[in-house]
């Protein structure tokens, strides 16, 4: 396991882990004025449970933090898509004309499909291969990082909601106002989604949902003064959340950029020896 930990598992895992679990204890730090523990031993704990953190926070952000974009049709309707089907859209810019062509005919020499989208895992496994996946891999851990922090963040605003509104109103109202509040959250993810993935939102939403009502009941105890730096974070994580999720978008379609170009350049390396 440590021969293969390498930077996709520090930027997808650790980091993410690492912030949700700063954002999860830094209303009862403030509370209890608790300072994190700074023992060596404490900081290998720390990086082992952040690790584990980021794993199961990138299965939740892998359903629900979606890199499908809804992109307009001829036909004038929308449809949810990945980057790797819409960068060959005769409107999408960001490729030239004799690119997609270019692209379209190896793809479909190599692999047999008309459609360049429907190889894309095979055109990537084939710069794998030929070991030139540097900068791919470079930005699929960058939109793994930013897919992480998003998810951290809406997870953290729900918990900071949860926190903020147990000071000012009983239990039960906290868990009303705490379910609508987070469900709000959880819709600015919802024009993004496609609409096949209706549980996954539905799940989301649920998740938030709880750690918001669990929050309050959890923080009957914080002080008032705490109310203020609380305050602060959650404004801090909104934004933190909204720019990251445009990033995540914007790597992920540069991943796929990155893929199709390397591909196309994949017969001009030398072979290889042996």
């Amino acid at each position: 396991m440590i021969e293969r930990f390498n930077f996709y598992d520090v930027y997808g895992y650790v980091i993410p882990g690492t912030l949700l679990l700063l954002i999860l204890w830094l209303p009862h730090a403030i509370a209890s004025g608790h300072e994190l523990p700074s023992s060596a031993t404490s900081a290998v704990v720390a990086v082992i449970v952040a690790y584990v953190t980021g794993h199961i926070l990138q299965v939740v952000a892998n359903k629900t933090v979606p890199s499908k974009r809804a992109i307009r049709g001829a036909d004038g309707k929308l449809a949810y898509r990945f980057p790797s089907d819409y960068l060959f859209d005769d409107d999408n810019q960001t490729f030239t004309a004799e690119q997609k062509s270019r692209v379209g005919e190896k793809i479909k020499n190599k692999f047999g499909v008309a459609k360049p989208a429907s190889a894309f895992l095979s055109c990537r496994n084939a710069l794998q291969a030929a070991k030139v996946t540097s900068y791919a891999e470079q930005f699929q851990g960058m939109y793994v990082l930013m897919r992480g922090i998003c998810a951290a963040a809406a997870i953290g605003l729900a918990y900071m909601i949860g926190c903020l509104w147990q000071q000012f109103v009983s239990a039960k109202p906290t868990a009303i106002v705490g379910i609508s509040l987070v469900v709000i959250i959880a819709a600015i993810f919802r024009h993004e989604l496609p609409r096949s993935d209706a549980i996954a939102q539905t799940s989301f939403a649920i998740l938030l949902s709880g750690i918001t009502v669990c929050a309050g009941l959890l923080a009957g105890a914080a002080s008032p003064q705490a109310m203020l730096p609380i305050s602060i974070t959650a404004v801090v994580l909104t934004l933190v959340m909204l720019w990251t999720f445009g990033a995540y978008q914007a790597f992920a379609e540069q991943f796929a950029k990155t893929v199709y170009l390397d591909f196309d350049l994949l017969d001009l390396l030398p072979p290889k020896s042996g």
